[in-house]
């Protein structure tokens, strides 16, 4: 189920690199052959941007290769999420012991899409970092962690973007 979390912010920590690390590792380890990429495009490794302990990974792979790899993975124990307000491209979560949600993967043939685009500008911009941040804590209060709400807020800023 998409919705079923509630937004909880925490600060940046150096500890995320060394967990998404652990991810790609598994990761390599499940698609042993087969030909991908894997590119951050979430807030969890930005310095200084508050985020959802959730990694967030695109895997650009060959076209065609989507489902695929979305089978593959799927039967490794990440569950596939309906995200059509995000994107038309599939998407898959890792849930933790307890049930949370640490790892969404976006499954895509290509890197030219507007979350990698906010991604790279995030790490070049700190006024945007700052900005976002604010407006994502803000999001978080106005919400009361209501994801659907929450998300709802993070879209018409990233909307209000032009790239």
């Amino acid at each position: 189920m998409r919705y079923d979390y509630t937004v909880c912010l925490s600060p940046y920590s150096e500890d995320w690199r060394r967990i998404r690390d652990c991810h790609c590792s598994w990761i390599h380890a499940v698609l042993h052959g087969i030909d991908y990429k894997a590119l951050d495009i979430g807030s969890r490794l930005i310095r200084g941007l508050p985020s959802k302990n959730i990694v967030d990974l695109l895997l650009i792979v060959p076209k065609g290769m989507e489902l695929t790899i979305v089978e593959t993975l799927s039967s490794h124990g990440l569950e596939a999420i309906p995200v059509p307000e995000v994107s038309t491209t599939p998407m898959l979560r890792l849930r933790d012991e307890c049930g949370n949600p640490i790892l969404h993967l976006h499954i895509d043939h290509t890197a030219d899409r507007p979350d990698v685009l906010f991604h790279s500008r995030l790490r070049q911009d700190s006024e945007l970092v700052r900005a976002y941040g604010q407006m994502k804590k803000e999001a978080q209060e106005k919400s009361g962690g209501d994801i659907m709400v929450y998300n709802q807020l993070k879209s018409e800023f990233f909307n209000n973007l032009s790239f």
